[in-house]
C-alpha cells in the first residue's frame, strides 16, 4: 500500500500512534457507517486505516480528494 500510494512506511508507521485520533474526528456528526474521506485526512492517515480496516474485515466507505465514493468497502470484498 505504501509503494502504491507514494508514502514512506516510517511516515505510515508513525501515523499508527494518532490512530485512535484520526478515526475519531467527527464521529459524533456522523451515521455509525465509517467513512475514509480523503479530504479530510492525511494520505498516511487513509493508508493506515484502510489497511487497519482490511486486514479486520471492517466494512468502510471511501471517498477521494474529490469527494466520489471510491468503492463501499464491505465484509465480502
Amino acid at each position: 500500500m505504501c509503494i502504491s500510494n507514494q508514502l514512506r512506511y516510517k511516515d505510515v508507521k508513525r501515523c499508527l500512534g494518532g490512530l485512535y485520533h484520526v478515526a475519531s474526528k467527527g464521529v459524533h456528526s456522523r451515521s455509525s457507517k465509517v467513512v475514509i474521506d480523503a479530504r479530510e485526512w492525511d494520505s498516511t492517515d487513509v493508508v493506515v486505516l484502510a489497511a487497519v480496516f482490511q486486514f479486520y474485515k471492517i466494512p468502510y466507505d471511501y471517498y477521494d480528494t474529490n469527494g466520489h465514493l471510491v468503492k463501499n468497502h464491505d465484509k465480502s470484498d
